[in-house]
């Protein structure tokens, strides 16, 4: 289905979404790097990626150019990703494998390639963007090729290939709220179950990601805030936020 044939009937106040996706994500990288024993932040920041997904579903129809969409999310992820992993103390003994003296451009490479181990948010978000232009414009050998990208990289993408399928059931279903809720719902509610973890109802064990159910209602119930806000500022937030939680880490913590 062509993006002229899609209309969003889901909550399209997309800056609102934009906006709390953020909040709760910052809410959630300072439970990990700053406060660890405050169990409340991470489960809050479950709620940031399901809207990230939405967004890119809707961004993907209203975009004139899904290339030049993907590939300003690529840069950006490119330039995030040193700061995400010291931020966030994703390193790992590779990374220091060679002397930035006097090897510095090698050092800053092998660097730079071992950190991708762990891979900023940002990257999944682009591949979501190209696998939903690629199924929407029929371009399926690229499909295939993206496929097979998420399969190599499932266990370096931030929420793997699970995040990517929810970004394609949000792009699949957005004009059909009703087909749409029961499929998400459904589907995040496996994905937590299938993790496993801590955390039980009914004797049955689930993921912290099970609390990212509660971002659905800031996606099916519409809202009209008027919030627009530069596509630039939202972009850059993540890098900033990435440098300001280092710098509180460091003056809590070290």
């Amino acid at each position: 289905m062509t993006a002229a044939n899609k209309r969003i009937a889901l909550n399209d106040d997309t800056g609102f979404i934009k906006i709390i996706a953020i909040i709760t994500m910052i809410i959630d990288h300072l439970g990990a790097a700053v406060f660890p024993g405050q169990t409340w932040m991470r489960i809050v920041g479950r709620i940031s990626f399901p809207l990230f997904a939405y967004c890119i579903a809707v961004g993907s129809i209203y975009t004139k150019n899904a290339g030049k969409y993907a590939l300003r999310i690529f840069i950006l992820a490119i330039i995030s990703q040193p700061i995400y992993c010291i931020a966030l103390n994703h390193m790992n003994a590779n990374m220091y494998a060679v002397s930035f003296t006097p090897f510095t451009i090698s050092a800053a490479l092998n660097w730079f390639w071992y950190s991708l181990r762990v891979m900023n948010i940002l990257f999944t978000l682009c591949i979501g963007i190209l696998l939903i232009w690629s199924i929407r414009d029929e371009k399926f050998i690229f499909t295939g090729a993206l496929v097979l990208l998420v399969w190599l990289l499932r266990n370096n993408l931030s929420y793997g290939y699970r995040g990517i399928a929810l970004m394609l059931l949000f792009y699949a279903f957005i004009d059909r709220p009703v087909t749409s809720f029961v499929w998400i719902a459904g589907y995040m509610l496996w994905w937590g179950i299938t993790q496993g973890g801590s955390y039980s109802f009914m004797n049955v064990r689930f993921s912290s990601q099970t609390f990212a159910v509660m971002a659905l209602p800031f996606i099916y119930i519409k809202t009209s805030t008027g919030i627009k806000g530069s596509k630039w500022l939202f972009y850059l937030l993540y890098p900033v936020h990435l440098v300001l939680l280092y710098a509180v880490d460091y003056f809590i913590n070290r």
